[in-house]
Protein backbone atom coordinates (compact mmCIF):
# COMPACT_ATOMS: atom_id res chain seq x y z
CA UNK A 1 0.00 0.00 0.00
CA UNK A 2 1.22 3.78 -0.48
CA UNK A 3 1.94 5.66 2.03
CA UNK A 4 -0.49 8.34 0.87
CA UNK A 5 -3.26 5.39 0.93
CA UNK A 6 -1.98 4.17 4.19
CA UNK A 7 -1.94 7.55 5.61
CA UNK A 8 -5.82 8.18 4.64
CA UNK A 9 -7.16 4.71 5.43
CA UNK A 10 -4.99 5.08 9.04
CA UNK A 11 -7.36 8.71 9.66
CA UNK A 12 -10.86 6.88 8.23
CA UNK A 13 -10.40 3.77 10.30
CA UNK A 14 -9.63 5.83 13.68
CA UNK A 15 -11.96 8.26 12.92
CA UNK A 16 -14.62 5.66 12.48
CA UNK A 17 -13.44 4.06 15.66
CA UNK A 18 -13.27 6.73 17.40
CA UNK A 19 -16.92 8.01 16.52
CA UNK A 20 -18.39 4.52 17.09
CA UNK A 21 -17.11 4.41 20.92
CA UNK A 22 -18.88 8.21 21.41
CA UNK A 23 -21.72 7.33 19.74
CA UNK A 24 -22.35 4.13 21.88
CA UNK A 25 -20.70 5.30 25.52
CA UNK A 26 -21.41 9.38 24.98
CA UNK A 27 -18.36 12.38 24.81
CA UNK A 28 -16.35 11.67 27.80
CA UNK A 29 -13.11 9.36 27.27
CA UNK A 30 -9.70 9.26 28.96
CA UNK A 31 -6.81 8.10 26.66
CA UNK A 32 -3.65 6.12 29.04
CA UNK A 33 -0.87 9.09 27.24
CA UNK A 34 2.59 8.12 27.80
CA UNK A 35 4.03 10.85 26.01
CA UNK A 36 5.24 8.68 23.32
CA UNK A 37 4.21 8.67 19.17
CA UNK A 38 1.61 5.82 19.87
CA UNK A 39 -0.59 7.48 22.38
CA UNK A 40 0.16 10.82 21.04
CA UNK A 41 -1.25 9.65 17.73
CA UNK A 42 -4.62 8.43 19.49
CA UNK A 43 -5.25 11.69 21.66
CA UNK A 44 -4.74 13.73 18.68
CA UNK A 45 -7.77 12.35 16.83
CA UNK A 46 -9.72 11.22 20.10
CA UNK A 47 -9.74 15.16 20.84
CA UNK A 48 -11.02 15.64 17.85
CA UNK A 49 -14.06 13.78 18.28
CA UNK A 50 -14.54 13.43 22.30
CA UNK A 51 -15.34 16.88 23.99
CA UNK A 52 -14.47 16.05 27.11
CA UNK A 53 -11.25 14.28 26.94
CA UNK A 54 -9.45 13.20 30.15
CA UNK A 55 -5.29 12.28 29.50
CA UNK A 56 -4.16 9.99 32.28
CA UNK A 57 -0.36 9.44 32.66
CA UNK A 58 1.03 7.55 35.35
CA UNK A 59 4.77 6.72 36.69
CA UNK A 60 6.01 3.64 39.28
CA UNK A 61 8.24 5.06 42.35
CA UNK A 62 10.15 3.70 45.22
CA UNK A 63 7.18 4.09 48.66
CA UNK A 64 10.37 6.53 49.44
CA UNK A 65 10.41 8.64 46.63
CA UNK A 66 8.66 11.80 46.39
CA UNK A 67 5.82 12.33 43.47
CA UNK A 68 8.09 13.91 41.20
CA UNK A 69 6.88 14.31 37.57
CA UNK A 70 9.20 11.65 34.91
CA UNK A 71 10.20 13.02 31.93
CA UNK A 72 7.84 11.31 30.22
CA UNK A 73 5.12 13.05 32.34
CA UNK A 74 6.08 16.04 31.82
CA UNK A 75 6.13 15.67 27.96
CA UNK A 76 2.57 14.16 28.57
CA UNK A 77 1.73 17.13 30.14
CA UNK A 78 3.32 19.25 27.23
CA UNK A 79 1.24 17.16 24.72
CA UNK A 80 -2.18 17.48 26.88
CA UNK A 81 -1.48 21.42 26.94
CA UNK A 82 -0.96 21.93 23.34
CA UNK A 83 -4.09 19.53 22.75
CA UNK A 84 -6.01 21.16 24.90
CA UNK A 85 -7.34 18.34 27.22
CA UNK A 86 -7.41 18.01 31.15
CA UNK A 87 -4.73 15.53 32.69
CA UNK A 88 -4.33 13.43 35.37
CA UNK A 89 -1.07 12.53 36.89
CA UNK A 90 -0.83 9.13 39.19
CA UNK A 91 1.78 7.73 41.14
CA UNK A 92 2.63 4.09 41.97
CA UNK A 93 4.71 2.59 44.29
CA UNK A 94 7.42 -0.12 43.07
CA UNK A 95 6.49 -2.29 45.43
CA UNK A 96 2.93 -2.94 45.06
CA UNK A 97 3.49 -5.07 41.20
CA UNK A 98 4.33 -8.25 43.45
CA UNK A 99 1.26 -8.36 44.79
CA UNK A 100 -0.74 -8.05 41.32
CA UNK A 101 1.83 -9.73 38.93
CA UNK A 102 -0.57 -12.69 38.35
CA UNK A 103 -3.75 -10.64 37.55
CA UNK A 104 -1.42 -8.46 35.64
CA UNK A 105 -0.29 -11.25 33.53
CA UNK A 106 -3.43 -12.78 32.70
CA UNK A 107 -5.10 -9.46 31.33
CA UNK A 108 -1.70 -8.78 29.48
CA UNK A 109 -2.01 -9.62 25.68
CA UNK A 110 0.91 -11.39 25.55
CA UNK A 111 4.01 -11.88 27.79
CA UNK A 112 6.51 -9.91 26.09
CA UNK A 113 8.73 -7.94 28.39
CA UNK A 114 7.47 -4.38 26.55
CA UNK A 115 3.90 -5.53 26.81
CA UNK A 116 4.17 -6.97 30.17
CA UNK A 117 5.61 -3.49 31.56
CA UNK A 118 2.88 -1.43 29.27
CA UNK A 119 0.56 -4.32 30.67
CA UNK A 120 1.46 -3.36 34.75
CA UNK A 121 0.98 0.61 34.15
CA UNK A 122 -2.25 0.14 32.24
CA UNK A 123 -3.92 -2.34 35.01
CA UNK A 124 -2.77 -0.03 37.94
CA UNK A 125 -4.44 3.10 35.68
CA UNK A 126 -7.47 0.87 35.01
CA UNK A 127 -7.54 -0.05 38.66
CA UNK A 128 -7.14 3.57 39.97
CA UNK A 129 -9.81 4.71 37.51
CA UNK A 130 -12.12 2.19 38.91
CA UNK A 131 -11.70 3.40 42.35
CA UNK A 132 -13.04 6.32 41.38
CA UNK A 133 -16.32 4.82 39.43
CA UNK A 134 -15.19 5.94 36.39
CA UNK A 135 -16.82 4.20 33.59
CA UNK A 136 -15.95 5.88 30.49
CA UNK A 137 -13.77 4.41 27.81
CA UNK A 138 -10.00 4.82 28.47
CA UNK A 139 -8.11 4.64 25.41
CA UNK A 140 -4.53 3.60 24.81
CA UNK A 141 -2.00 3.60 22.72
CA UNK A 142 -1.19 -0.26 22.45
CA UNK A 143 -1.82 -2.40 19.51
CA UNK A 144 -0.38 0.63 17.62
CA UNK A 145 2.77 -1.66 16.60
CA UNK A 146 0.24 -4.31 15.46
CA UNK A 147 -1.83 -2.13 13.30
CA UNK A 148 0.93 -0.40 11.39
CA UNK A 149 3.04 -3.56 11.34
CA UNK A 150 6.58 -2.02 12.20
CA UNK A 151 8.06 -4.76 13.72
CA UNK A 152 9.14 -8.33 13.31
CA UNK A 153 6.82 -11.47 14.30
CA UNK A 154 8.25 -13.20 17.45
CA UNK A 155 9.45 -16.87 17.18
Amino acid sequence: MKSQNFSRVFREKIKFYLKSIRKKHGKTCYICLSGGLDSTIIAYFASKIFKNLIAVTARFKYSSEKNILSEDMLIANKISKELKISIINLFFNYEDIDKKINKILKASQDWRDYNVHCATLNYFIAEELSKKNIINPVLTGDMMNEFCVDYKAET
